[in-house]
């Protein structure tokens, strides 16, 4: 049998049949045999009473540099010896494997780190927005005025009149929110992490506050219209 032969430091691939696991890592570990750790995961097709096959079908122009790019970004932004990335693609059994990815790494941070670094979603937090706690504060209590949304005109935190004083209160305050929970965040996951802000207020929050890596404003729709597109054309 020919020896696999993988390339470095990205081995990345789309597979219509037959991803072995045990033959890859088993190259991936030559490869990379003076690395000091190597991690991994497989997902599979999961068994159950109403899977007999599944099938996955991609959008070609997209998939294959998406996955290049995955990879250039893990190898940019981890401590790694190499890193490989297959999937399948096609008609698969319960059991069977679909995707393989793996890392290697002088240290097992690392290489845990980029094997996890494949853009899922890993939770979040709901919190009301800042519209929602104005218009509770206005519709909730007696007497209050409707303000607009706006750096407040010092930056003083203490208020000398009742406008003032719910600009304040909802403009510092939502900062104050978005800085600890995205300190929390970054502090719970224990690596550096890219902060985009998006929606109608990104650009005024992002004025006052150092907050923010990046800004969208449109970054939502353009999320919708990717997953428009892939329903159009049949893409996964």
């Amino acid at each position: 049998m020919a020896r696999l032969v993988l390339d470095t430091p990205a081995d990345v691939r789309l597979l219509d049949k037959g991803l072995s696991a045990g033959e890859a890592l088993a190259a991936f570990n030559a490869t990379h045999d003076r690395a000091g750790a190597i991690a991994s995961f497989l997902g599979k097709v999961r068994p159950g009473a109403d899977v007999k096959v599944l099938e996955l079908t991609h959008y070609e122009p997209l998939t294959l540099p998406g996955m290049e790019s995955l990879a250039e970004q893990a190898l940019e932004r981890f401590a790694l010896d190499g890193v490989l990335a297959w999937h399948r693609v096609g008609t698969m059994q319960p059991g069977e494997g679909i995707v393989l990815v793996a890392a290697a790494a002088p240290h097992r941070r690392a290489a845990f780190d980029a094997v996890d670094f494949n853009g899922a979603y890993k939770g979040g937090i709901i919190a009301p927005g800042i519209n929602l706690s104005l218009d509770a504060l206005v519709g909730n209590t007696a007497k209050l005025p409707r303000i607009a949304i706006e750096k407040p005109r010092t930056d003083s935190v203490i208020g000398r009149n009742t406008e003032d004083q719910m600009l304040i209160g909802v403009f510092w305050g939502y900062v104050s929110l978005m800085e600890g929970l995205v300190a929390r965040i970054k502090s719970e996951i224990g690596r550096p992490a890219k902060t985009v802000a998006t929606g109608g207020l990104a650009l005024l929050f992002d004025e006052h506050t150092d907050l923010f890596d990046a800004v969208d404003s449109d970054l939502t729709l353009e999320g919708l219209a990717i997953l428009a597109e892939r329903a159009l054309t049949g893409a996964t």
